[in-house]
């Protein structure tokens, strides 16, 4: 029998119709898409571009639609200098602020936003440290201090009409830095911390005058004062806490007696 001679490109012609047909086949059983046809990354960019997009859109509806929470009362005092305290009263209805213009204003305050009032200048010099409101059992007082080393207490009359009710200007022998009304339950009495190193602490008396005490409490000068709160079985006790120009903190106690005297010393705890 006779041998057929190897044909190279016979051969070559022939393994190009099988993958020819081969690929027609598969191309017929799977539709038109190619076999060997890549994704395409588009739709894989656009879900990573999906949480940029919506943190984004996110943070401006949350700017164009603020929340409650993020709602806030902004107060233009008009003060010419810097404001060194801002208190609201017992009932959060008044706003007293103090500055080194030497002056305080009042507002009335709402949640949809403020009045002022009036403007208080009774402090002839120096810089206004602090103020504090006395609870409203004694009406509506507004105690201040200033670096002239002067105390005043202002009193509402009527709707923003205020009047000085008592002045003192020789308590301390320098600044008087900060002022605190003591809890209602041991009446009208307030502290005064000056920076000569003493503490004063004044009361209203029955016949309508006013009792000075004072300690010393460092060399260097008081920067704070604050009241402890009244309780329940502590009633025979006055406590408060100052703030040292020495990097101290310092608690002091007054023991009452029948007639309500006693004297200020440091408290053991």
């Amino acid at each position: 029998m006779a041998t057929q001679a190897y044909d190279p490109r016979a051969y070559q012609q022939q393994q190009q119709q099988q993958q020819q047909q081969y690929h027609h086949q598969q191309y017929q059983q799977h539709g038109q898409q190619q076999p060997h046809q890549q994704p395409v990354p588009q739709p894989q960019q656009q879900q990573q571009q999906q949480p940029q997009q919506q943190a984004q859109q996110q943070q401006q509806q949350a700017q164009q639609q603020p929340g409650d929470d993020q709602k806030a009362i902004y107060v233009d005092t008009q003060h010419d200098d810097m404001i060194h305290d801002a208190q609201l009263d017992y009932y959060g209805c008044k706003l007293a602020t103090c500055s080194s213009d030497r002056t305080i204003k009042i507002f009335n305050v709402t949640t949809s936003g403020y009045t002022h009032t009036t403007t208080l200048q009774s402090h002839t010099s120096g810089p206004i440290w602090e103020i504090a409101w006395s609870h409203p059992q004694f009406g509506s007082l507004l105690a201040s201090c200033s670096f002239s080393g002067t105390v005043l207490i202002h009193r509402e009359r009527t709707p923003g009409d205020w009047i000085p009710l008592q002045s003192w200007t020789n308590l301390h022998s320098s600044s008087v830095n900060g002022v605190a009304f003591a809890p209602h339950q041991y009446g009208l009495v307030l502290a005064c911390a000056g920076s000569d190193g003493m503490v004063s602490v004044l009361s209203h008396l029955r016949d309508d005058s006013w009792g000075v005490e004072r300690f010393k409490d460092n060399a260097l000068g008081v920067n704070g004062v604050s009241w402890a709160p009244y309780a329940e079985g502590m009633e025979g006790e006055m406590r408060l806490v100052t703030a040292g120009c020495d990097n101290q903190v310092r608690f002091w106690r007054k023991v009452l007696g029948e007639d309500g005297g006693g004297v200020w010393e440091v408290d053991p705890g």
